[in-house]
């Protein structure tokens, strides 16, 4: 009788196990769901914008969707910043450009959420006063503090060291993570968009030549100009130079 009771425990104990490992299926699929019609709604909601800018013709329809829908970072900051307006100065133009509101508060927040000082002495800065990676950051906060559907990076980490690149390729990972704005990452620079897209286009003669994953596009290339590309990545090798006998 012993026997029998410690088999029906273990067995209900295996069904107990077993639903609970179904629900908790059951859970993260749920989730994924959610996330997938929520991308997909996103997805709607750009290609909507971009019939609209297609459709667009004046320049005041056109601002409505720059800065707002679709905004730029570029790849010099210290060029790209106004030179002779404080930092705090031009974030407030680039929020009052689509808003009536103060947005002080909102300045305030996208400036911590892109890890810059939200304090008055950083907006009393002049561009001059900061380094490119901050500079950078600063441009970056102005172009997402309307939370836009689409990100233009174009060549943003190209005047930066390895450093301050990384923490800036982890700033776009975290715009599209917490704000839900796509990211185009435009770049000569494989490894960067390797380490940054879910997808990749290659370009040549202004024509889209080949799409894939990162993987794919790495591992198994299929056009001419992408094996060349992949093939030019340099790789680390360390040799031991030849010693000259004296």
């Amino acid at each position: 009788q012993g026997y029998l009771d410690e088999r029906t425990e273990k067995a209900l104990q295996q069904v107990v196990d077993a639903q609970r490992r179904l629900a908790a299926v059951d859970t993260q699929l749920q989730r994924l769901k959610e996330e997938s019609e929520r991308i997909h709604k996103e997805q709607a909601r750009i290609r909507e914008n971009l019939q609209a800018l297609g459709d667009r013709s004046s320049e005041k329809e056109l601002r409505e969707l720059r800065g707002n829908e679709i905004s730029l970072v570029l790849q010099s900051p210290l060029v790209s910043l106004n030179p002779s307006m404080r930092i705090g100065r031009q974030l407030f133009e680039a929020w009052r450009a689509h808003s009536d509101e103060s947005g002080m508060s909102t300045i305030m927040d996208t400036l911590r959420q892109v890890n810059l000082p939200a304090d008055e002495a950083f907006l009393n800065r002049y561009p001059r006063q900061l380094s490119v990676g901050l500079a950078q950051r600063v441009l970056i906060a102005m172009a997402v503090l309307h939370r836009p559907a689409v990100l233009l990076a174009d060549e943003p980490t190209s005047a930066l060291d390895a450093l301050t690149q990384a923490g800036i390729l982890d700033l776009f990972r975290k715009v599209n993570r917490e704000f839900g704005t796509a990211v185009l990452f435009v770049s000569h620079d494989l490894l960067a968009v390797a380490s940054l897209c879910h997808r990749i286009a290659i370009l040549h003669e202004g024509q889209i030549v080949e799409t894939g994953s990162p993987r794919e596009i790495f591992e198994t290339p299929r056009h001419d100009y992408t094996r060349t590309l992949v093939n030019a990545i340099p790789t680390l090798r360390f040799e031991t130079p030849d010693r000259v006998k004296v």
